[in-house]
């Protein structure tokens, strides 16, 4: 799973003490590009340089406390745009990259492509573009 917060960016998946072990149940291997992205959201866990790896910085964390950290960072949303509560501009700037690139994959269902997109993000948007059964937008009621 990958995590996308205003001040980490993480890749959650099953934690396997080598290629041949059985998953650990109770744990999950939390890993990083960023120094300091992991202990950002679990500020105890003991992290580990993986110098060698696509991921630089690895922690194995118990999986209560990676869903308890989760739901917390739900709980703390106190922003309308999620990129502009970005602050690290090269955090942003790389963010902005996959804002991109998910909304030109998805643009065949639109009349436009990313880079048409007005930045502001109060203009109106055609809903007529989209397909009918997001016309629904934004909802009447509470899931």
């Amino acid at each position: 799973m990958w995590v996308f917060l205003n001040d980490a960016f993480l890749s959650i998946v099953e934690y396997k003490p080598d290629a041949k072990g059985k998953a650990f149940a109770d744990a999950l291997l939390v890993r990083a590009r960023s120094k300091g992205d992991i202990n950002n959201v679990f500020p105890r866990a003991q992290v580990h340089k993986t110098p060698r790896n696509d991921y630089g910085f690895r922690a194995v964390v118990d999986r209560d406390e990676v869903a308890a950290a989760l739901a917390r960072r739900v709980q703390q949303i106190n922003y309308p745009n999620f990129k502009n509560s970005v602050k690290a501009k090269r955090r942003a700037s790389f963010y902005m990259q996959v804002w991109t690139t998910c909304f030109d994959f998805f643009a065949p269902r639109m009349k436009t492509k990313a880079r048409d997109f007005p930045l502001n993000y109060g203009a109106p948007v055609d809903v007529a573009e989209w397909d009918r059964d997001d016309a629904d937008w934004p909802p009447r009621n509470r899931v």
